[in-house]
């Protein structure tokens, strides 16, 4: 608890992951069940669109 002049502050704390570190186990989580993945292959594969 902090007292400025007349006025009363509390600050409230929760200890929590950051995003990031939500992101980044997800990853880790994909990339372990899933493999790397090929960027090339996914570039060069059927799934293509055009735009126009």
């Amino acid at each position: 608890m902090i007292i400025f002049q007349d006025h009363l502050v509390w600050f409230y704390v929760e200890n929590r992951p950051c995003y990031e570190d939500g992101m980044n186990d997800q990853i880790k989580e994909t990339i372990a069940k899933k493999g790397e993945g090929d960027l090339d292959k996914l570039l060069r594969g059927r799934d293509t669109w055009e735009i126009q």
